[in-house]
């Protein structure tokens, strides 16, 4: 009877009841509870009485369903679909996006959480659907979860689109020549991005990061914090035996004015087979 009152009062299921409300307050809810219904549209911007404290608007869009705010109805279903496994035995570092992980230390007090970082890369995508055949105008992401039997909560730190200014080099890097061929095997070349604000503890698997220099403040804050220290990552399997790999960077640099380049390198191996001195070999082209 519970249920099928709850439907009756609510068919779309998208009404919009605020965290504070009265109604969480006379049964105790938690902070789960509280923002289960947050993101509903129906009266999720309501009149603000005269004896309120507080406002209990959620929206600055009353009742409005139009994300991009075109005035339109659009039927295209076109997108990339990615699927990602968050089975208990498929988070491991390495395997398909989890790149990294923070597990608490072991004289933690509490529950420990573990903190899994994926990067997604968007034209690796699994599957396809409607007739979009590029990258040019995508403007949102949806995220959905199937297969649970039962409820489940996602926590995400960050949840964010992020761009890169590097790309790999896929040409030859050797001499060139009359008859250049592409490089083969270029699959198993990665370029992403490491930090020390999320990459900063290090595990069996990897080191902790190495600050090269010391990191800048940020002046433009009233708080004195510093800013995140980030480096460029490049992961390489099975390299062969006088073979290289490179990313390059369209830019514009004067460099009249200085004497000398600096370029901090920090390598390591994630296999049973340790890399030894003179092993692996960094190198740096300036130029066009």
């Amino acid at each position: 009877p519970a249920a099928r009152q709850a439907v009756n009062a609510d068919p779309a299921s998208d009404n919009f009841r605020h965290h504070l409300d009265a109604s969480y307050d006379n049964v105790g809810a938690k902070v789960l509870q509280r923002y289960k219904d947050y993101n509903g549209l129906e009266n999720n911007s309501p009149v603000i009485a005269a004896s309120a404290n507080f406002s209990t608007q959620g929206s600055t869009h009353p009742d409005k369903e139009d994300l991009n705010e075109d005035n339109t109805l659009s039927e295209l279903e076109e997108y990339y679909s990615y699927s990602i496994d968050l089975k208990p035995g498929g988070l491991q570092v390495g395997r398909k996006y989890i790149v990294d992980k923070i597990s608490p230390p072991a004289n933690a007090v509490g529950d420990g959480v573990t903190w899994y970082l994926f990067r997604i890369p968007i034209r690796s995508y699994d599957s396809r659907v409607g007739g979009i055949t590029n990258f040019n105008s995508i403007k949102y992401m949806r995220m959905c979860l199937t297969g649970f039997k039962q409820p489940v909560v996602l926590r995400l730190a960050s949840f964010r689109a992020v761009g890169n200014q590097w790309r790999r080099y896929l040409s030859v890097l050797g001499k060139d020549g009359f008859s250049e061929e592409l490089e083969p095997n270029t699959d198993n070349f990665s370029v992403s991005a490491v930090g020390i604000e999320e990459n900063g503890v290090g595990n069996s698997v990897k080191p902790p990061y190495i600050e090269p220099i010391s990191r800048d403040y940020d002046y433009t804050s009233t708080v004195r914090r510093r800013l995140n220290e980030q480096s460029i990552q490049l992961s390489v399997t099975g390299l062969q035996d006088g073979d290289s790999r490179a990313i390059f960077k369209n830019t514009t640099v004067d460099l009249f004015n200085y004497g000398r380049v600096k370029m901090f390198l920090s390598a390591h191996s994630n296999t049973e087979q340790p890399i030894e001195d003179k092993q692996l070999t960094g190198f740096l082209r300036l130029g066009t």
